[in-house]
């Protein structure tokens, strides 16, 4: 049902009565065409019939009633069900969608994108809050990306399921020039079991599995050369080699042959027979990956509504002149399944992507031409529009006929065009960034639903780009501004308290005694006055502050003697960060107080951040810091400690004013 809970009772007697019109309108027809045959029959079986199906439905009902709403299984009965099930859910993803408006509590593609994204009509999403993500990048927040495009849409391929979670090594990377780790936590106002990340995804605090996109295969089909057309250029000649390879050879020998002319990079799936027995078609596909190019996530277990997750993402810091410096030069992965397209787009669509970027000499430049070109006046932005004829091709429409649609039109208009001009591009499905709230949290609303682009940058990854003109184009520049007017890279707002601080040194890591002497020459004149009541005094002086500091450090170390690293340099800041008036509320998770000590002493922030991060990962996902590690920690809050000791001075001399008054 699409219905909130409120609404239970109307949808059981809506189902009862639709039952009861699905057999009424087949008993109709059934006597219609028994009347056409000749058929005798008495029209009171109509109803009996009917009074059968109403004790039926009834019991069908209540049979679901008394069901669970949830049957925990194994995991291989899940994959069973999912599996057979398949043709059930695709058609759930369509009107998922298309209802996606209604007030619901169901998880629907509005929320989370299915593993196709049809070209339909309006839509419209309530604005009600659908999650709470806390991050100092305000980044899009990705649930599915899309890689084959047809006239009617696009479709996510077929993936391979790779365990990730707090137990797991983080997946091995490619592409993290100019990326940075960012700490980022996610609730959700509804349950479920996929998860959205924020950027390259590295670490999350729960067991969970992430899909990385399968080589594309290849169907080579001995007797018909057309279908070659749909094939990348290089795979083309490849197909053409495999013909002439197993030309006159059964399926047998032809595999054997063919496996010899491969490249090093590619594989026989198989090779079906005729009924001569000879190859009658051979599947190819790349060898995987050597990095896994994750496109979902989902957890292990259902997500409750409102709980959270802790996750880390790989952000990109890249300049526009670092994107323009790199490679052209693209891996068969990628030009296999993110140049595709279909024989079928009409050559108007090529042509004006070819004119928009012909003056760009870069992959990068292509792409803000084209971005540009989308945001110009020549589009309007609407989620009230038709969808487009049975016959036409969706992007082809939306550039030359309609010229108005919504951010799945925008976002796939410029993967196509990028497509048609060389450069690597998919449709990313999730969440824009969200609106800041008093919490210092991003609000996401239903209303966020997103659609935008990624464009592949050999060693820098994918790059977010926005074609929507509803939503401002974002930057990738840290540190990040709080505020929603997004980035900023101000140097005077970068590091404000770096460098010693007004303290100098700071007395809690002081240990050493530096004993200076003035020295003049000469003695002593006969009558000096005698200084030995001054010395006692300094002496008695020097021994109070010796023991008041005795007695301040083993009250500011009491009960964190003994406990591991990161769990005792976690619990010294949190006590700094309460004496500098950043206590950690007790609903805060060690990340969102890092968060706090970010807010009130910026340049606390990274060393705060990796600290709450360490003792998070030792601590909730038994992830103890290695060696290295610690002494990264430590440094850490060397830095995080100067800002909060600064904030601490800086209250003070606040209050000094007040004090005297």
């Amino acid at each position: 049902s699409f219905l909130p809970d409120a609404f239970a009772i109307r949808f059981f007697i809506f189902v009862f009565l639709a039952m009861l019109l699905v057999v009424r309108v087949s008993v109709v027809q059934r006597h219609e065409r028994w009347k056409r045959l000749g058929v005798g029959f008495s029209a009171a079986t109509s109803w009996m019939t009917l009074h059968a199906t109403a004790w039926l439905c009834v019991t069908v009902l209540i049979i679901a009633l008394a069901l669970p709403l949830r049957v925990y299984t194994n995991q291989t009965v899940a994959e069973i069900w999912t599996t057979a099930r398949t043709p059930v859910s695709a058609a759930e993803d369509f009107f998922s969608r298309m209802f996606s408006a209604l007030p619901t509590k169901k998880d629907l593609p509005g929320r989370f994108f299915g593993k196709w994204l049809p070209f339909i009509g309006g839509i419209s999403f309530g604005g009600e809050p659908a999650a709470w993500a806390t991050t100092e990048y305000p980044s899009y927040w990705l649930s599915q990306t899309y890689n084959y495009y047809t006239p009617k849409g696009w479709i996510a391929t077929e993936t391979d399921r790779l365990e990730i979670g707090p137990e797991a090594l983080p997946p091995a990377r490619g592409d993290n020039l100019k990326r940075e780790p960012r700490e980022q936590t996610m609730q959700f106002g509804f349950e479920t079991d996929r998860m959205l990340v924020g950027g390259a995804f590295e670490w999350v605090d729960r067991p969970a599995t992430g899909e990385a996109l399968a080589p594309r295969k290849f169907t080579v089909y001995m007797d018909n050369p057309s279908v070659d057309a749909e094939f990348p250029a290089e795979v083309q000649e490849i197909a053409a080699n495999v013909r002439r390879a197993a030309a006159g050879l059964d399926a047998a020998r032809a595999q054997a042959a063919i496996s010899g002319i491969l490249p090093d990079d590619m594989i026989i799936v198989e090779a079906r027979e005729d009924s001569s027995g000879g190859a009658e078609a051979v599947t190819i596909q790349r060898k995987a990956p050597a990095f896994p190019d994750l496109v979902a996530w989902n957890f292990d277990s259902r997500a409750v509504e409102n709980e959270r997750y802790a996750l880390t993402s790989y952000v990109s810091v890249a300049s526009d002149d670092d994107l323009r410096e790199a490679s052209a030069e693209y891996e068969p992965f990628i030009s296999d399944h993110y140049l595709q397209l279909p024989s079928s787009l009409p050559d108007r669509a090529r042509g004006l992507a070819e004119s928009v970027a012909a003056g760009a000499d870069n992959p990068l430049d292509k792409t803000l031409a084209i971005r540009d070109y989308l945001r110009s006046s020549e589009f309007t932005f609407s989620r009230e529009i038709d969808p487009p004829p049975a016959d036409a091709d969706g992007v082809d429409w939306f550039l030359f006929d309609s010229k108005t649609g919504y951010s799945d039109y925008y976002a796939s208009a410029m993967a196509v065009m990028l497509r048609a001009v060389g450069v690597p591009a998919r449709v990313a499905a999730g969440y824009a960034p969200g609106e800041l709230n008093a919490e210092n949290q991003r609000t996401l609303r239903d209303t966020d639903s997103h659609t935008w682009t990624q464009v592949y940058f050999p060693d820098y990854g994918w790059i977010d780009f926005e074609p929507s003109p509803n939503w401002e184009p974002r930057g990738r520049l840290l540190p990040f501004a709080v505020g929603d007017a997004g980035l900023t890279s101000d140097p005077a707002e970068q590091d404000p308290d770096s460098g010693a601080g007004p303290f100098g040194l700071d007395p809690m890591l002081e240990d050493d005694i530096t004993e200076t002497g003035g020295g003049g020459g000469g003695a002593l004149p006969f009558d000096a006055p005698d200084y030995t009541p001054y010395l006692l005094a300094v002496a008695a002086g020097a021994a109070g502050a010796v023991g008041a500091w005795l007695l301040w450090s083993a009250a500011w170390n009491f009960g964190l003697r003994g406990l591991p690293a990161e769990a005792r340099i976690y619990g010294k800041m949190t006590r700094l960060g309460w004496l500098a008036g950043a206590g950690r509320r007790p609903s805060q998770t060690p990340i969102e107080y890092a968060d706090r000590l970010a807010q009130a002493a910026p340049s606390a922030a990274e060393g705060a951040r990796k600290i709450a991060s360490a003792y998070a990962r030792a601590r909730y996902g038994d992830r103890p810091p290695s060696d290295e590690e610690r002494e990264d920690l430590e440094a850490a809050w060397r830095r995080a400690r100067l800002a909060l000791a600064a904030r601490i001075l800086r209250r003070e001399r606040a209050s000094e004013p007040s004090r005297r008054a």
